[in-house]
This record gives structure tokens, C-alpha cells and sequence, in this order.
């Protein structure tokens, strides 16, 4: 079998009765031998088998994943790194939601915020509650992404597969990949709660109950930003000044 770009596979899986009509071979000689398990993990067991009485000698022995064409490989491979790629963009965009999600909440209730930190109660209690109120959210919308996916995507492609080329497409989906992403995904919010949290609680309370902005204080430049004004932005100031100053004096 030949694709686009190399050779895909030499192997062919046909009826015997196919094969002796088509070569007119009546023989029982064979390139290639397959042996089907019956539960999966055994193909390794069977392997060793045949290694322990050493039918290695007179053929090569092979388990389906070893046997598998390079392009399958390269295609599993590839897909893993999109799903990877995918994935890592859908946290950040959790991210960044939960955080500007709590980041209003917080912003809108200051004035609330600041009565309560002015009647006693702590600060820490203030973004314990804002952290746990994310991570509520983030359970509901595990709970409802998994309904969704085990309950209607996942069975939707497993009787209607994606038709490519070389091979039917169906939704791979386990419960413990999703189980990890979902781990991960309530430790951001957490994160993300508590960081968006964390500028609105530790305003002074009368600024707060007022609704007043606090004026910030100039922060000095470090040695580092210095550094970095001086190498990069100071020449484009300089040449801007003096085309600026050649403009006026035409």
C-alpha cells in the first residue's frame, strides 16, 4: 500500500479462500503469521512464549503495537501533541476566566468587603471564601463537561467514527486523563481565585467602605529595569528627539 508521502504498509488481511483463488496457491506456505488473543495484555505473554521456545530463530516476532506502521505511529504521535497543545490552551483560557470572573465579583462587592473587614472579620477568611466559591465552580463545570462528554459526545463518536482514509476516527476519552485534567483545573482556580482575590481584600477598609483609590506610590526603577531602558529604549528616544528636533529646524 503506497500514501502520499511513503510507504504505508505491505501487509494485507484477506480471506484465505481470496488469497488461493486470486495466486492459485493451494500450499499452506506464509510470510506472515497472526495470532489473535483473547483479552488485551496477553499479545506480550504469548510473545514471550514463543521467544522462550525459541521460535525467534525462524521468524520475527512482533506484538501488534510493535508491528505497527510508522505512519500510525507518527498519527498517534501527532494527535497526542494537538490534544496536548489544546488542552494547555483550554486551562490557560480557565485561567484567565476564573480570574477575571472573581477579579469583578471582588471589585463590585469592595464596598460589602471592606463593612465586613471593618466589623472584625479577617481578610484571609475574605479570599478563603472568594477561593472556595471558584472551586465550586470549576467542581460544576467538571461535573457538567463530564456528563457531556462520557454521556453524549464520546457514544455519538463511537457509532458514528470520523470515515478517513486509512482508518475510522472515534473520541478517545479515559476516565483517568480526565480525572488528572480536572485536578489540574481546580488547582488554577484556586490559584487564580486567590491572586484575583487577594489586591481588592488588602485595600485599607475605609478606602473600601468609601469606595475610594488608594493613590499608589511611584515604585523605583531596579538596576535591572535601568538596564533594559538604557540598552533598548533609550537609542530609539534619542533618534526620535533628534528627528524631531531636524523636523523643527527645517
Amino acid at each position: 500500500m503506497k500514501g502520499k508521502v511513503d510507504s504505508i504498509s505491505r501487509g494485507v488481511f484477506m480471506k484465505q479462500e481470496a488469497l488461493r483463488r486470486l495466486t492459485g496457491n493451494t500450499t499452506s506456505d506464509v510470510t506472515e503469521i497472526a495470532i489473535r488473543a483473547k483479552t488485551a495484555g496477553d499479545e506480550v505473554q504469548i510473545k514471550q512464549d514463543l521467544l522462550a521456545n525459541d521460535f525467534d530463530t525462524y521468524a520475527k516476532i512482533q506484538t501488534y503495537a510493535e508491528g505497527e506502521p510508522a505512519f500510525v505511529k507518527d498519527l498517534k504521535n501527532l494527535f497526542g501533541a494537538l490534544g496536548t497543545m489544546f488542552g494547555s490552551i483550554t486551562l490557560f483560557v480557565a485561567a484567565i476566566t476564573v480570574y477575571i470572573v472573581i477579579s469583578i465579583n471582588t471589585l463590585t462587592r469592595r464596598k460589602y468587603i471592606g463593612i465586613l473587614k471593618g466589623i472584625g472579620i479577617r481578610g484571609s477568611a475574605i479570599e478563603l471564601a472568594y477561593v472556595i466559591q471558584s472551586f465550586l465552580y470549576a467542581v460544576i463545570g467538571v461535573v457538567v463537561g463530564s456528563i457531556i462528554i462520557f454521556g453524549v459526545i464520546k457514544p455519538f463518536f463511537d457509532r458514528n467514527p470520523i470515515d478517513f482514509p486509512f482508518s475510522d476516527g472515534i473520541l478517545v476519552a479515559t476516565i483517568p486523563s480526565t480525572a488528572l485534567k480536572a485536578v489540574i483545573l481546580l488547582v488554577i482556580a484556586i490559584v487564580a481565585a486567590y491572586f484575583a482575590s487577594r489586591s481588592t481584600i488588602r485595600q485599607n477598609t475605609l478606602d473600601a467602605i468609601l469606595g475610594r483609590t488608594a493613590a499608589k506610590k511611584p515604585k523605583k526603577k531596579s538596576w535591572f529595569g535601568k538596564l533594559i531602558y538604557t540598552i533598548f529604549v533609550s537609542p530609539f528616544v534619542f533618534i526620535y528627539r533628534l528627528i524631531t528636533k531636524v523636523k523643527s529646524s527645517q
